[in-house]
């Protein structure tokens, strides 16, 4: 009796349903956020799972682990003990182990737009041979930053004035947002982005520093009653796609540009979706009674005044908390990089395709990845 060769048969039934032989040997690559879906920063994620099936012709898809399993706080770790291979990397979060990285983010008063700061960071680091050496310490690759919108002052009290912030209990989020706290006299409290919505509903805090878009992502918009919207900085502090390094290796140079081209087109809708998000939360806020305070003119001037003398302040921390040599330098070209970008995006506005085409083409495409993260 003649039996029918089963693997061509099964074979051929799924090349009748439409599936590739590359989609069926296709590698899983497990992922993680480290924030919940609602979250603006969940967005890069969403469009990475469509996209690196696609950009690497099935040779990988993702298998996403909630952050039940991986949050912020601990998706270092994770990356570390080999539980994931991809997680979104927040370097404000573990300075020890990211020095030279971290010194950069420490310029948060520099920036007024979340494209525009991301694609900067990104060549900076691309540049930087003393952070590309943190991550080869810690078994990881770099495959670029992202940055939120500008922060607002998000709170239980109104603030209006200078005055106002006298004695205010803000989460900062990080230290250069924990210098502002501290300069214009409020109380700086630290604590991950997941832990805030409670503390304000507990009266642990009077608010936040935070771009409005938490005000839906964080659900901070059912326990702040004020938003005031004067741009304070922006987060730049966030990798989206770090990749362990025997990952990474295990990858062809085609392979590896496909998935940091995947990374870069992903974490350019970090901004518009953070931006979006703000929007309707604001607008969303204001039908239940949220105040959008005009800030007075003392107030400006204060956040003014921080951000001019921040500079230098940043300089003597990255020589004396971070050993990084030649502050100065640095931070005059991440200077430069801000203004070139400023000018490379303009006009762009929130196209996050087209924005991550152009820093991919800039950044990324004339790399030797078959020797970037060895």
């Amino acid at each position: 009796m003649h039996y029918p060769d089963l693997s061509k048969l099964a074979l051929s039934m799924l090349l009748g349903l439409g599936l590739s032989t590359s989609a069926l040997a296709a590698k899983e690559i497990t992922v993680a956020p480290g924030v919940p879906p609602s979250h603006e920063a969940f967005a890069p994620y969403a469009k990475f799972a469509t996209l690196l099936p696609e950009v690497t012709k099935g040779d990988y898809k993702t298998r996403e682990l909630g952050m039940e399993v991986v949050n912020l706080s601990n998706a270092l770790e994770a990356l570390k003990s080999y539980m994931i291979d991809v997680a979104q990397v927040l370097s404000l979060y573990t300075p020890a182990e990211f020095p030279n990285t971290v010194f950069i983010s420490e310029l948060a008063a520099l920036g007024s737009d979340g494209h525009v700061m991301g694609a900067a960071t990104t060549e900076y680091m691309l540049e930087c041979a003393e952070c590309m050496a943190e991550f080869k310490r810690l078994g990881l690759v770099y495959t670029g930053s992202l940055a939120t919108q500008p922060y607002y002052i998000l709170s239980t009290k109104p603030v209006r004035t200078k005055a106002d912030l006298e004695g205010l209990r803000l989460r900062s989020g990080g230290s250069p947002f924990s210098r502002w706290a501290t300069e214009l006299g409020a109380v700086p409290v630290q604590m991950s982005t997941t832990e805030q919505y409670e503390a304000i509903s507990n009266g642990l805090l009077d608010g936040t520093l935070n771009p409005p878009a938490a005000l839906i992502g964080a659900r901070l918009g059912e326990v702040v009653k004020y938003v005031t919207p004067m741009p304070i900085g922006t987060f730049q502090a966030a990798m989206g796609f770090v990749l362990r390094r025997d990952v990474w290796q295990g990858m062809t140079p085609e392979q590896r540009a496909a998935f940091v081209k995947a990374a870069t087109i992903a974490s350019a809708e970090y901004a518009p979706s953070n931006a979006a998000l703000g929007e309707r939360g604001i607008e969303e806020g204001k039908a239940r009674g949220l105040e959008v305070v005009v800030p007075a003119e003392d107030l400006i001037e204060a956040n003014r005044t921080f951000a001019q003398s921040d500079m230098a302040t940043v300089a003597e921390i990255g020589r004396s908390r971070y050993r990084v040599k030649e502050p100065e330098a640095k931070i005059q070209r991440y200077q430069e990089l801000v203004a070139k970008w400023t000018e490379l995006l303009a006009g762009k506005g929130n196209d996050s395709d087209q924005i991550g085409e152009i820093i991919y083409d800039e950044l990324w495409s004339g790399r030797d990845l078959s020797k970037f993260g060895n």
